[in-house]
């Protein structure tokens, strides 16, 4: 299993592909959109803001080639930290900023201690955690760690 991992500029790769390589996955660095084609998995790590993190994205040409192998293509993509963020439609940290869109979420910041995160933002999101899982399975991961943030999914998507 090939996973290609996105240097856009702003993520810690080397720990990423370390750990990909550890569960026994095949990953490379992509360095261009052309190189997720022939990956099986897309990963989009990041480390920063939000709105600087698209404008990287962009500038280097990988929101279409994302959009293609996630829509098109079909290809699992997972986002880890400010590339989980940027799969929101949108963000207000540091002022409105558009994101990639595959979830229809607008990520609000940080879930603090003790705070009660409303049930309904994760209607639309079984079949995302199914499909965390049996990545997970699929590369016999043991512990998931899962950083919790506040995304307030769109109306329509909490009706469905």
């Amino acid at each position: 299993m090939k996973v290609a991992i996105i240097n856009y500029g702003m993520g810690n790769l080397g720990s990423v592909r370390r750990a990909f390589e550890d569960i026994g996955a095949e990953a490379c660095i992509a360095n261009h959109p052309s190189a997720i084609y022939d990956a099986n998995r897309v990963v989009l790590p990041g480390v920063g803001a939000f709105a600087e993190g698209m404008k990287c994205l962009s500038d280097a040409g990988w929101v279409d080639a994302l959009h293609d192998v996630v829509t098109q293509q079909r290809k699992p993509l997972l986002g880890i930290c400010l590339g989980m963020q940027m799969l929101a439609s949108a963000s207000h940290e540091g002022g409105l900023s558009a994101g990639l869109g595959f979830v229809p979420a607008r990520f609000n910041g940080w879930i603090r201690s003790g705070a009660n995160c409303e049930s309904r933002m994760w209607v639309g999101m079984k079949s995302d955690i199914r499909e965390m899982m049996r990545f997970s399975t699929e590369f016999r991961i043991r512990r998931i760690f899962i950083l919790f943030i506040a995304m307030r999914l769109f109306p329509k998507t909490m009706s469905t």
